[in-house]
């Protein structure tokens, strides 16, 4: 079954639709309360009426002037008041329509009203009648009550009820004009706010097209909508941080390349070599091989940071947590590099700190270490020397790695992680991929590790890292302030 394709709509045909619907819906309840319930809201009103005149009236029966207070009360109402007790005697009675209502003539039927009203569980009852020569509509209101004295009494209310046919047909005829006129007035001002409100965003859209074609940074134009300033900041911020990782990543492909080019090439090279040259010779065949296996394990080196970092950055490798002490892990890394720093001729420092234990994945925090060492090493100065430091606070372990290089601009620090950057004019080693900095970000990234660099041109650079402890060090082990 064919999936059905959802209809999309302009911003501005939807804000300009929402504002008819909310037009026609208020036209809607207009039409419906002033026409079509008008009479039902109009009785309903009267009814109310009626019973807080009868409520009143029992009231003032009580006062010693009580025949004066319901004459007004009736005068100010238009209403013709009767009231009866039990025994159907007539206790007072006013009439404001001079003989034209139904409860003072002949035809007035009290005993079926009373009736009715014993019947309703409220003790009231009210009808609509029409009665005399001109069939003139009257609401009819009775409510059995006990007055102050514990007696029990029957007010009978009439009041006249106005015709609404009229006046519905003029409210009609208003609200058919008024609704016209309203209708071409909010639709082209619908029309212009939804125009107004859908510029900023096709403004957007543009500068994003031209984003999208050209890869440049492109400054978002901004408007005077809170929301669309917002917005214009992030895509401009957004364009920014493309258009450097574009660059970025042709720098990345150039220098893996490169990285890779390099080992093949001696790889080819040797190869070859050895099939031209050295087959026949031992010496010179074992000393092209251990060149061409150096060269392997390198690429393939480089090509286990790229899948490890790859693996880290997308979430995909997952921390082994263990617990262990962080200065014998330190002490292997540094009795590791004894060997080669006494080939090459480097110095390695080592100042350590008192014995503490720490929860993180140590195959991956070996590996932090074992990188930024790797980096000192290819960017230390000419006194080749390399510091290591550990210092233990009250609740983290603080590595620190020193070198004595050149040193790192103060503009290019923030891209020193950065799997795209790297520094120039630096002769490296054949120590590292050139990957190590960036998996030392994953890595502590993923743990949740703060770490930076503090460095100063021509003194050289210092990488640090934290561990935090899952319980604060106790006294004896923290070091003396």
């Amino acid at each position: 079954m064919k999936k059905k394709t959802k209809k999309i709509h302009s911003l501005r045909f939807n804000v300009w639709l929402y504002f008819i619907l909310l037009l026609i819906f208020t036209f809607a309840l207009l039409w419906l309360f002033q026409t079509v319930l008008l009479s039902t809201f109009y009785q309903a009103v009267k009814t109310n009426t009626a019973s807080k005149i009868a409520s009143q009236a029992v009231s003032e029966f009580s006062k010693e002037t009580y025949q004066v207070d319901l004459t007004l009360l009736a005068l100010d109402n238009s209403a013709c008041i009767t009231i009866y007790d039990t025994s159907g005697t007539e206790a007072f009675s006013v009439d404001t329509q001079s003989g034209m209502c139904h409860i003072h003539s002949e035809t007035a039927d009290f005993d079926r009203l009373i009736k009715q009203v014993e019947r309703s569980e409220n003790h009231n009852y009210s009808e609509t009648i029409q009665h005399g020569e001109f069939e003139r509509e009257s609401l009819i209101y009775i409510e059995k009550i006990i007055d102050a004295s514990s007696d029990v009494v029957y007010v009978f209310v009439e009041t006249t009820l106005t015709p609404t046919e009229s006046i519905t047909d003029i409210i009609r005829l208003q609200v058919l004009i008024i609704s016209a006129i309203l209708l071409v007035i909010s639709s082209t001002l619908a029309f212009a706010i939804a125009d107004k409100l859908a510029m900023p965003i096709v403004r957007l859209t543009k500068s994003a097209e031209k984003l999208g074609q050209h890869r440049n940074a492109v400054v978002f134009e901004q408007d005077e909508y809170l929301e669309v300033q917002k917005l214009a900041k992030t895509l401009t911020y957004a364009s920014s941080e493309i258009s450097q990782t574009s660059t970025l990543q042709r720098d990345l492909i150039a220098n893996v390349s490169h990285d890779l080019r390099t080992p093949l090439t001696m790889i080819k090279a040797y190869a070859e070599m050895l099939r031209d040259i050295s087959g026949e010779n031992p010496e010179k065949r074992s000393e092209h091989l251990g060149i061409i296996i150096d060269e392997t394990d390198r690429l393939a080196a480089l090509v286990q940071d790229m899948l490890d970092l790859s693996k880290l950055e997308s979430g995909g490798q997952k921390l082994n947590y263990s617990t262990f002490d962080i200065t014998e892990l330190l002490d292997g890394i540094v009795e590791r590099y004894t060997g080669f720093c006494e080939e090459k001729g480097y110095k390695l420092v080592y100042i350590p700190d008192k014995c503490a234990e720490v929860r993180c994945d140590e195959v991956k925090i070996q590996q932090v270490i074992y990188n930024l060492i790797n980096n000192a090493v290819n960017y230390c100065g000419e006194d080749k020397t390399v510091t290591i430091k550990q210092t233990n606070s009250f609740n983290t372990i603080k590595i620190e790695v020193s070198d004595n290089g050149k040193g790192i601009e103060k503009d290019n620090l923030h891209l020193v992680f950065d799997k795209y950057y790297r520094a120039e004019k630096t002769k490296r080693e054949v120590v590292g991929t050139g990957l190590g900095l960036s998996i030392v970000q994953a890595v502590l990234k993923k743990h949740g590790f703060p770490f930076g660099v503090v460095s100063e041109v021509g003194k050289g650079s210092t990488f640090w890292f934290k561990i935090i402890l899952p319980e604060p060090l106790s006294p004896d082990i923290n070091p003396k302030e």
